[in-house]
């Protein structure tokens, strides 16, 4: 259980992570080397987006949090894999980055908050 708040808490960090870089990329137009820069970490956070993926759906079947569901739990690996490589580039839409993100964050801290309660009880 504190491992899946441990991974949870990891993709926090980097949505807040994402966020800052893809402010700072709008504000410099800094443009990244693909292969040395967007692509490793792109790999690094694909493999922890999977493997929070297997640990928060077995935590749900177990559990069966209110409010948390597996699609919701696809849905969010994929926009955190998505806008983990949309920082790195000033010409992503901002209004679409914004929604997403607050979209990802919002699901992130849901489940967040219901693991820290059931570490609690």
């Amino acid at each position: 259980m504190t491992e899946l708040v441990t991974l949870t808490e990891q993709l926090k960090e980097t949505l807040l992570t994402s966020l800052s870089r893809y402010e700072d990329c709008r504000k410099t137009k800094k443009v990244y080397d693909f292969y040395t820069e967007v692509k490793p970490l792109g790999d690094e956070v694909f493999q922890l987006t999977g493997e929070w993926k297997e640990k928060v759906f077995l935590w749900v079947q177990k559990n069966r949090p209110r409010n948390i569901h597996p699609p919701q739990i696809e849905n969010v690996v994929e926009q955190i894999n998505e806008l983990v490589v949309q920082s790195f580039y000033y010409q992503t839409s901002y209004k679409r980055f914004k929604s997403t993100h607050q979209s990802a964050l919002f699901t992130v801290d849901l489940v967040l908050s219901h693991l820290k309660e059931n570490i609690h009880q």
